[in-house]
């Protein structure tokens, strides 16, 4: 899996219940040594409530979850709002 491919599988999603702008993915190992991906999401308002943020965290960590090989990596979630993005 690829996390250029992922976050293309993230993006093709449409109905998130929050905007959700841009994607950032990366693979890694977590503080206990497994592997792990973890997924930034962008939203486009400063910040969704915590009953929305908690629906997207499931339904990105199901979605990622269902196109991971047999054996999937934990999924860790992070989410930004796209104002505290500086432009370079």
């Amino acid at each position: 899996m690829h996390d250029a491919s992922l976050e293309q599988h993230l993006r093709e999603h449409p109905d998130w219940p929050a905007e959700v702008v841009d994607w950032h993915v990366e693979h890694g190992l977590d503080a206990t040594g497994e592997d792990a991906v973890w997924v930034w999401a962008t939203l486009a308002v400063p910040m969704a409530d915590a009953d929305t943020r908690a629906e997207l965290r499931h339904l990105i960590r199901n979605r990622v979850t269902a196109h991971q090989d047999p054996d999937p990596y934990w999924v860790y979630v992070r989410f930004r709002a796209a104002d505290e993005l500086v432009a370079e």
